[in-house]
């Protein structure tokens, strides 16, 4: 990311500062492969005589890349918008891809952008004919008695449309700014329509950032009411880091280009230390779940997700922890994800244009090569140039979170070459914050991720498996524990990861427990770790048991509710697995939070250690205290010295639990 400081258009120069994010908004797809430098962590990978990259399985066998093609691009959902006399054409293709959409749907509607929360009113749709094209016919059907925003007077408003396969699919929602020179036209689609955002990230006592998208690369600017603005250079994507703000202040803006803008309104968090109470939700796993209308969109849940930030917003929540499996990833082409990602912040959206939304990427947000081996899923071994297509680059080339974590793994025990980078960087998506007296810690539990390794153990090719921290952000992780731990401005440490250390249901055959064996671990360079994923799960749970002040860890992958109060006695071990020779000896409470529920598809309960004494008909037992396959929402109460949750079903506004963790 480029980030360049820019004059301001106030005298409050030195608390304002404008970042300019990436210049377009879709990372591109590394096109030569025999420019290909192939990082010395993987083995059995080539660069063929035609240039493309091959793989050699153990007998030898030469694997081919498979088709990256993607089936809908950003470009061909958004870029081809044309006013005409009566509305707008929107012809749905993308040359790059020779994609064309045939067949289908557009629902249109105006938006009222003065609200303070601008969603959409559906009313009219058009068909998309056989070669991609769709009519808005704004002034037939959005015109007089429903014409709500005046655009008839006016000469200007905003369009959201939601876009509909043949096949009944809903496979994007977007919005733009236009102008009429009179109620028959002719319309225009404005270069500086904001198309996504504002988002607030990044909320600190004295700062926050605030981002948006524009459909051309064009200036912007952002007003903080009562402390100043920053003008943004042209641009496609827009940050600005507002820096010098009051501890505790609720504060209006608004972002803007020459032709469009939005408002919103965010409260900076409290000063260190400071013990009055707030609320903050936790959850994740908002990929889609069944194929039908918006729970299944881009990849995503954006039913479950949009009731869900409703219900956070309402309930005042400071912030949101979302930690991974936010889309359907998996997938082998980095525009794909950021696609997918698209969608997952259309979702979010305008919630979290009042409030700070922090993320962690899971499982799913993986981008991969695909080798085709004949079998389903293929030889999917994590994505290279790191710098520019790994997982950890797609993921923060859409969110913006503090990087104030490790760099990478290089210079770790398994760093085959200490003179160069050989893995990716760790930067905003392993972090820590406070908020008050508590701090949060932010753990990437899918790091290098191999889907191939960790399913199969074969150790051909290299990697990471599902749920195994490394060394460098195990060591990370000690070091923030105990800078929290002395920090006297610190009550409660929440830490999260998207891999349960102990999971009770879809995920006890693999996250940090592989149904209790230590054999799975990172392979880099042909050279396994020394400690297996038990073992680094023990030393993970020493490090969280000699921290006395974490209160809880939240995680999720696991579709469904679960809370282990984790306390003496409790066994972590299988009965048949692998025992070490130390064991962990579980000192002192604190509890273990699973919440992968906001939208993905359920998973029933598992047998695992910990179950002893839970019986299903009351739903509680000696240490798995509740597990509830229902969509859920945790929000997390801090007041003072104490903690409490209130766990809710965003559909139906139930409470599911509700626990003192402190």
């Amino acid at each position: 990311m480029t980030r360049l400081t820019h004059r301001m258009t106030t005298p409050l120069a030195s608390s304002l500062v404008a970042i300019l994010a990436l210049s377009a908004p879709v990372l591109a797809l590394a096109k030569d492969k025999a420019a290909l430098q192939i990082p010395q962590i993987y083995t059995n990978l080539e660069v063929g005589a035609n240039g493309q990259l091959t793989a050699k399985t153990s007998d030898g066998k030469s694997l081919s890349l498979r088709d990256e093609t993607p089936v809908h691009t950003i470009a061909q959902m958004s870029d081809n918008i044309k006013g005409v006399d009566d509305g707008f054409v929107i012809s749905f293709t993308d040359p790059k891809y020779n994609l064309v959409m045939q067949g289908g749907n557009v629902f249109y509607a105006l938006i009222d952008t003065s609200a303070r929360l601008p969603m959409p009113m559906f009313r009219p749709v058009a068909k998309i004919d056989d070669t991609g094209r769709a009519r808005l016919q704004v002034v037939k059907n959005l015109s007089g008695d429903h014409d709500f925003i005046d655009w008839g007077k006016t000469g200007r408003g905003h369009i959201y449309y939601r876009v509909q396969s043949a096949s009944g699919e809903l496979v994007y929602d977007g919005m733009f700014a236009f102008t009429a020179g009179s109620p028959k036209g002719p319309f225009e689609v404005l270069k500086g329509s904001i198309k996504s955002g504002p988002f607030v990230e990044k909320v600190t006592t004295q700062s926050a950032a605030i981002s948006f998208v524009t459909r051309s690369a064009v200036p912007g600017k952002v007003e903080i009411e009562g402390h100043g603005a920053v003008d943004t250079p042209a641009a496609i994507a827009h940050t600005a880091e507002i820096e010098g703000l009051r501890p505790d202040t609720e504060y209006q803006y608004r972002v803007s280009t020459a032709d469009d803008s939005l408002a919103g309104s965010f409260r900076t968090a409290p000063a260190k230390g400071a013990r009055q109470p707030f609320t903050f939700a936790f959850g994740s796993d908002s990929r889609a779940g069944i194929d039908s209308g918006e729970r299944h969109e881009q990849g995503v849940n954006q039913y479950i997700l949009r009731r869900t930030m409703a219900l956070v917003l309402d309930r005042h929540a400071a912030f949101f922890q979302f930690t991974g499996d936010m889309i359907n990833g998996y997938n082998n082409n980095p525009g794909i994800t950021q696609y997918q990602f698209d969608g997952w912040k259309r979702a979010v959206s305008p919630f979290t244009a009042h409030m700070p939304l922090n993320t962690a990427p899971g499982n799913h947000e993986v981008v991969l090569y695909t080798f085709d081996d004949g079998t389903k899923d293929g030889v999917e071994i994590p994505r290279f140039p790191f710098a520019t297509e790994s997982s950890e680059a797609v993921f923060r080339s859409r969110f913006r979170n503090f990087s104030n974590g490790p760099k990478s793994e290089d210079g770790s025990a398994l760093d085959p070459n200490p003179n160069q980078v050989d893995f990716p960087d760790y930067a905003e998506t392993v972090y820590s914050y406070t908020w008050g007296n508590a701090a949060v810690v932010v753990m990437n539990s899918d790091y290098l991720y191999s889907p191939y390794l960790s399913d199969t153990g074969d150790r051909t090719f290299g990697g990471n498996i599902h749920g195994y921290i490394m060394d460098n952000q195990t060591q990370w992780m000690k070091d923030e524990l105990a800078k929290f731990q002395a920090d006297a401005d610190i009550d409660h440490v929440f830490v999260t990861f998207h891999t349960p250390m102990f999971p009770n249901g879809g995920h006890v055959q693999d996250d940090m427990f592989y149904n209790g064996s230590n054999t799975p671990r990172p392979v880099i360079a042909g050279k396994p770790a020394e400690l297996g994923i038990i073992e680094r799960r023990d030393e993970l749970l020493r490090a969280i048991l000699d921290a006395d002040k974490v209160v809880a860890i939240l995680t999720g992958d696991e579709h469904n509710y679960s809370h282990v109060h984790v306390k003496p006695g409790m066994p972590i071990y299988a009965k048949d697995g692998f025992k070490p020779n130390k064991p962990v000896e579980i000192t002192r409470d604190f509890h273990h939070i699973t919440n992968g529920a906001t939208g993905a598809p359920y998973y029933a309960m598992q047998q695992a250690p910990w179950h002893v004494g839970y019986d299903p008909a009351t739903g509680e037992g000696t240490y798995l205290k509740k597990f509830a396959v229902r969509f859920a929402v945790n929000l997390i109460h801090v007041d003072g010295k104490s903690v409490r949750m209130t766990v809710m079903d965003p559909q139906t506004l139930e409470t599911i639990d509700e626990v003192t963790l402190r």
